[in-house]
């Protein structure tokens, strides 16, 4: 497969995602070493996420509870709502699969997805 772009090729990696709620504000980029996904979960904790590979697909689940039961109150105003969410990425081949690493800081979860040594770019002596 040819990509004219490096923007063609992001288009082929995400084609493919699914969002359940846009909820989280998220920044997907990449480096010559890996690909990155940042996504704000503020007030999140790491219990209620939720980060598996399906075949081809890493899907992020986030299913953040209520605090309080809403019958037991009386509310005048709820501005803070669950964060429940679940994102699906179809992975492009050349990821190493084996070396996925998730953190989870200061409300943000950051997935880093590093190429394999045949997606990294080689210099070819010239003889």
């Amino acid at each position: 497969m040819r990509f004219d772009s490096t923007f063609d090729l992001l288009n082929q990696f995400f084609d493919d995602c699914w969002f359940e709620d846009d909820a989280a504000r998220t920044d997907i980029y990449e480096d010559e070493k890996a690909f990155y996904i940042d996504i704000e979960v503020p007030g999140v904790k790491k219990e209620a996420i939720n980060v598996k590979l399906d075949n081809e697909n890493l899907v992020i689940d986030v299913k953040e509870g209520n605090e309080k039961e809403e019958k037991d109150y009386t509310f005048y105003e709820k501005g803070r709502v669950c964060m429940n969410f679940t994102r699906k990425y179809k992975l492009p081949s050349g990821i190493d699969e084996g070396n996925i690493k998730v953190k989870l800081e200061d409300g943000v979860l950051s997935i880093t997805l590093m190429k394999s040594e045949k997606m990294l770019p080689k210099t070819i002596l010239i003889e």
